[in-house]
């Protein structure tokens, strides 16, 4: 029954992101200090850089999440190092 609620809601995801790519084919511009020379310009599909912007987002909570989720770790293992030298002590 799980399976079958997690198959159901990918396909609803699914449908609503192919009608959200085929009803936003309208070309975007993007400039990032655009006259400079170190500028950055593109052009491409709104749909296309709304789903970057989201891809990119997704990566960026995920590295931060890692990050304190390493320095959490590190904090536990000091705590029990110093919790077992009590302990023997």
């Amino acid at each position: 029954m799980r399976k079958l609620f997690y198959v159901l809601i990918i396909s609803v995801v699914m449908i609503f992101g192919l009608t959200f790519v085929y009803k936003n084919q309208q070309i975007v511009t993007v400039d990032y200090y655009g006259s400079h020379p170190w500028g950055f310009s593109w052009e491409g599909e709104l749909s296309l850089l709304v789903i970057a912007t989201f891809v990119v987002g997704m990566l960026t909570g995920f590295l931060l999440l890692s990050l304190s989720n390493l320095r959490l770790r590190s904090k536990l293992m000091n705590s029990n190092r110093k919790l077992k030298k009590v302990e023997s002590s």
